[in-house]
């Protein structure tokens, strides 16, 4: 019987071969790259997942798990809130993200899940409520809910977007 209410041994040990992906360029690529020719064949795609990924990802009118997953391409960073009311455990909130950075990782490109809580969505009030914790996706310091309402305060404007360190 797991020591935690809502998770189990398995889903942890799923959550933390999930947490983080991709590397830096090691300077033999970034040399190796630049020893090659200029021709169109060779010219970098003009996005990436990096440039394309959507900030915010929560479902409408519903509670649910969410995580905060930190992605960085070089010297920039973005983050990424992705909650999903289906989700059993967080890592099922994580996990279509996930799959999709790992497909499309870039030299450069790092991700990392921070952690994760809930989220309550309320399209007709109008408000998102951020709090709690995620056994699966513990915070490593501090929770991180204000830099997930600030992701969504862009993707809702017009919404009241409160957080709580409090509740599970």
């Amino acid at each position: 019987m797991s020591a935690f209410p809502d998770t189990t041994e398995e889903e942890r040990a799923q959550a933390a071969a999930m947490r983080e992906g991709g590397q830096a360029a090691t300077a033999q690529e970034t040399d190796a790259e630049a020893a090659k020719p200029d021709t169109a064949a060779d010219a970098p795609s003009t996005s990436t997942v990096f440039d394309t990924i959507q900030e915010a990802g929560i479902d409408e009118d519903a509670r649910q798990k969410y995580v905060l997953i930190k992605l960085t391409k070089d010297d920039e960073t973005k983050f990424l809130v992705r909650g999903r009311k289906f989700a059993a455990y967080h890592k099922d909130a994580a996990q279509p993200t996930i799959e999709l950075l790992q497909q499309n990782l870039t030299p450069g490109m790092y991700f990392r899940v921070m952690g994760g809580g809930r989220i309550t969505h309320s399209s007709e009030t109008k408000k998102i409520e951020i709090f709690g914790y995620s056994y699966g996706f513990p915070w490593q310091d501090e929770p991180m809910h204000e830099t997930s309402k600030e992701v969504l305060a862009k993707a809702y404007p017009d919404y009241t977007i409160t957080t709580s360190n409090e509740g599970y």
